[in-house]
């Protein structure tokens, strides 16, 4: 995406990432946010599934035997988790991802807290969700305006 050279389009004032953060993301030096990647994703009318694809093409889950979570069972409720009838406890979440449970209720209660592109695929993974489908329930009531140079 970043190589992409759609010359009449203003990247920075149509994302509102600065300068230095794109500088910091192409050298590797900061975390991709999933809401900046969501909005770079439709800023070049891409498909969020594709950009997955294409960004983290090796991002798995850790490879981890199987572990009874019957007894643990911490519930939180919100939009990234909606509790179905095949519910998944945070702890299990926490030991198929590798995120610590504290993390987890962070992302989970507090709507300002920053949740990285990874870490969001990585919860789409454990649930067994479609690719990008978290971040259409996370980002897709953003508008995202192309400002023209």
């Amino acid at each position: 995406m970043i190589s992409k050279k759609d010359t009449s389009i203003d990247f920075y004032a149509s994302t509102g990432i600065a300068k230095s953060i794109v500088s910091k993301l192409s050298n590797f030096v900061t975390i991709l946010s999933a809401e900046r990647l969501f909005i770079i994703t439709h800023l070049y009318s891409d498909n969020i599934a594709d950009s997955i694809d294409f960004i983290f093409p090796n991002l798995k889950l850790p490879n981890k035997p199987p572990k009874d979570f019957t007894i643990q069972k911490t519930t939180l409720e919100n939009i990234l988790f909606p509790t179905p009838k095949d519910y998944i406890s945070l702890e299990e979440i926490s030991y198929l991802t590798d995120i610590d449970i504290e993390r987890l209720k962070e992302i989970l209660t507090k709507p300002t807290v920053v949740i990285s592109a990874s870490e969001l695929i990585l919860l789409e993974k454990a649930k067994g969700l479609k690719k990008g489908s978290l971040f259409e329930a996370s980002f897709g009531h953003l508008k995202i305006k192309k400002v023209l140079k």
